[in-house]
């Protein structure tokens, strides 16, 4: 459900957040994503220009798009996927301790056991409820 564009946003705000990109790393080109994602370039360019604005990257004449000396804040990392949890439980009306309740259950379970074996419970079971 989240447009490509946005995915684009969210991995690479991921891969400056966690180290893996560093300050001065050059972004694969635009024609290049768009080329192996099979999608337009403008999708990927506006992607880009977002992560400009944020200041995650910059231009570099002769370069193209590398990562800005700026640092990222971590939690803007996670922020879509926040904005998603709370619009949805205000819509089921859950209250704020309700959501905090149920994201500690879920972070205890995540902490005991590892994301991988949480993650596989959930597609051997579809129907579990991960905050129970």
């Amino acid at each position: 459900g989240t447009p490509i564009y946005m995915q684009i946003v969210d991995q690479t705000r991921q891969y400056v957040v966690s180290g893996c990109w560093k300050a001065g790393v050059q972004l694969p080109s635009v024609r290049t994503v768009a080329s192996e994602l099979g999608i337009n370039h403008m999708t990927v360019s506006r992607a880009y220009s977002i992560l400009r604005l944020e200041g995650v990257v910059e231009y570099v004449r002769g370069k193209g798009m590398v990562v800005s000396k700026v640092s990222v804040n971590p939690l803007a990392a996670i922020k879509p996927q926040t904005v998603d949890l709370v619009a949805t439980a205000l819509r089921l009306d859950f209250g704020r301790a309700d959501v905090v309740a149920a994201v500690n259950r879920v972070w205890g379970e995540l902490e005991t056991n590892d994301v991988a074996a949480v993650d596989e419970a959930a597609l051997m079971d579809p129907g579990r409820d991960a905050t129970a």
